[in-house]
């Protein structure tokens, strides 16, 4: 049938190579790229036969130095057949044939490490089943299970090296993906699964008069199924405008009789966190917008560590701080330490320990942040504030429970309050313990925050720490903290 210009508009997305269909007419994709399934196969049908050949020299090897004995070697053909096949089966079943992960050395390796060890046990049950032991040699046996091994690891990085040279160059198609949306909900589709590889997708842009009319909606949504019955994509992923969510329902029923996997993207212009994950409350099944606070296990796991390192740096560093101590007093008046409040977990208000690096002790309704080649910086205030020597103490903060070693640095008051009003999500920063490190001084984002981007890429980075914490990525920070050039960028 005709759709009428412009509903809709189809054209390659990402960067993936696709062909692209004009309006009112369905043409099949053209793509000179393999399929992932016809890989698969492939990949499957040179296993087998390179097992099954390299298992029969083996046992005739053996038996040949051996024994001399033409004969018992011709009996090897057909087990030797049969572990082959045994192996892909094994393999098959465990889905160690999806293209992405054939072509991943370090994905597919233990994968087909274990279909071997399954299938070879499978042919010495059936062996000693048949009674056939008696005319097998366990010697060859032992030969076939060596050599077997040795190949199965040979060929899967053989195939992980062409196949991840051949997914790179765009020759293999491991998915196909249809996307259908408005311009501005396509983009994050096309720009996630641009960076996947083997991926070939097409985007159907719809106008607005398309959005707007749930009878237009209709028209698209019976035309793409003639489009995909044609060309067979592996997922149809709806990408719909919060406007359009009405006819979603229509959408999903002219869809489904299609054999291809339907997914619905939420419109992330509705939402200022992350995209929604799906989970679970009981046995109702929900879309989670955001993570709530470290589990109880999480938590306590976070606190052995905040306590054993703390704990531990403040021994050994002792002598460090208390000459620090000294210079600071030796240089000008004034303490040693500088006590300032700040927000914690939950907002709960707390004073935090430094080392005095100013001649200031700013704690009220106007607090003055610091700014490169700041007068107010003493000498040795600037030496520790480049080293970041001047947080130290507060791994007192950490040992009382108020800081943790890594987490959003917290800011003054006053700066709080002010940035709350500023960025939607900042709130969240305090839905954790407020760190002496965290992931945005890692990445460099650290210093002044004299722009609102600079602050909302701070927060953004915080947010992404909340939301994908592990103890992984708390000890990877504390290394950056040392190691990683990026940690001392805009320390003044």
């Amino acid at each position: 049938m005709t759709v009428q210009a412009p509903l809709y508009s189809m054209a390659p997305g990402g960067a993936a190579k696709a062909s692209s269909i004009s309006r009112g007419r369905t043409v099949e994709g053209v793509s000179r790229s393999l399929s992932g399934l016809g890989v698969s196969l492939g990949v499957a049908a040179f296993e087998v036969a390179v097992l099954s050949i390299a298992t029969f020299l083996a046992a005739a090897t053996y038996l040949t130095a051996g024994y001399q004995d033409l004969d018992r070697v011709l009996f090897y053909v057909v087990p030797s057949l049969f572990i082959g096949l045994m192996y892909v089966l094994c393999a098959g079943v465990s889905k160690s044939y999806r293209v992405q992960g054939l072509a991943s050395i370090r994905a597919s390796a233990p994968s087909a490490v274990l279909a071997f060890q399954v299938s070879f046990s499978i042919v010495i049950a059936v062996l000693f089943m048949s009674r056939a032991t008696d005319l097998y040699s366990r010697g060859a046996l032992i030969a076939q299970y060596g050599t077997g091994l040795a190949v199965v690891l040979l060929a899967r990085i053989v195939v992980a090296a062409i196949l991840g040279a051949m997914l790179r160059a765009g020759r293999i198609t491991a998915q196909r993906v249809l996307a259908i949306g408005s311009v501005q909900t396509l983009r994050d589709v096309e720009a996630t699964l641009g960076l996947s590889t083997g991926v070939q997708l097409v985007s159907v842009v719809l106008a607005d008069d398309a959005l707007d009319e749930a009878a237009n909606l209709d028209l698209v949504a019976r035309d793409m199924v003639g489009y995909c019955r044609a060309s067979l994509p592996n997922h149809v992923i709806l990408a719909l405008p919060a406007r359009a969510t009405p006819a979603l329902g229509n959408l999903l029923e002219r869809l489904s009789p299609l054999p291809t996997a339907v997914h619905v993207v939420p419109d992330r212009t509705e939402f200022t966190g992350r995209m929604p994950v799906l989970a679970e409350i009981g046995s109702m099944q929900t879309l989670r917008l955001s993570r709530p606070p470290l589990t109880l296990g999480d938590q306590l796991l976070k606190r052995l560590l905040d306590i054993v390192v703390a704990s531990t740096a403040l021994v050994l560093l002792a002598p460090l701080m208390l000459l620090i101590a000294v210079c600071i007093r030796m240089e000008s008046s004034g303490p040693a330490l500088f006590r300032q409040r700040r927000f914690g977990f939950n907002q709960k208000e707390f004073r935090i320990y430094k080392f005095r690096s100013m001649r200031v002790q700013e704690d009220g309704a106007v607090v003055t942040q610091a700014k490169r080649f700041d007068s107010r910086i003493t000498r040795v205030g600037a030496l520790l504030r480049r080293t970041n020597l001047d947080e130290l103490p507060q791994l007192l903060n950490v040992l009382r429970g108020e800081m943790s070693l890594v987490g959003p640095r917290p800011h003054a008051l006053v700066h709080d309050l002010e940035f709350e009003t500023q960025v939607a999500q900042y709130a969240r920063r305090h839905n954790v313990k407020p760190g002496i490190t965290g992931w945005a001084q890692v990445n460099g984002l650290r210093g002044e925050t004299d722009t609102l981007d600079k602050l909302k890429m701070r927060v953004e980075h915080d947010i992404f720490y909340i939301d994908n914490w592990s103890l992984a990525l708390d000890l990877r920070i504390l290394l950056l903290t040392v190691c990683s050039p990026k940690a001392f960028r805009n320390a003044y």
